[in-house]
């Protein structure tokens, strides 16, 4: 038997529908889960986009983006291999 016929991906909040998968160029990709959470604010990664800098500050700099961000992730972080009741897989899962 090889482990191809045997391999499959756990449910989980890895391919959950309510994670949002935070990336970042050099740290490990943070996952937060958004069910009935309010809309998400940019979460200021520069690897996503996701940072403005404020105007006169160093690039990627921004206080109140990480404020807003920083308060809306605030309880949210979860595991990848992590579950609960309220999953779902994702639709391109």
């Amino acid at each position: 038997m090889s482990l191809a016929s045997t391999y499959r991906v756990q449910d989980g909040c890895a391919n959950c529908r309510h994670v949002f998968v935070r990336e970042e160029h050099d740290h490990p990709d943070e996952l937060y889960c958004t069910f009935e959470a309010p809309e998400r604010p940019p979460c200021m990664s520069v690897f996503m986009d996701e940072c403005a800098p404020t105007p006169g500050q160093p690039w990627g700099y921004n206080d109140e983006g990480h404020r807003q961000w920083e308060e809306w992730k605030e309880g949210r972080q979860v595991v990848a291999q992590g579950i609960c009741g309220e999953w779902l897989l994702k639709a391109d899962a």
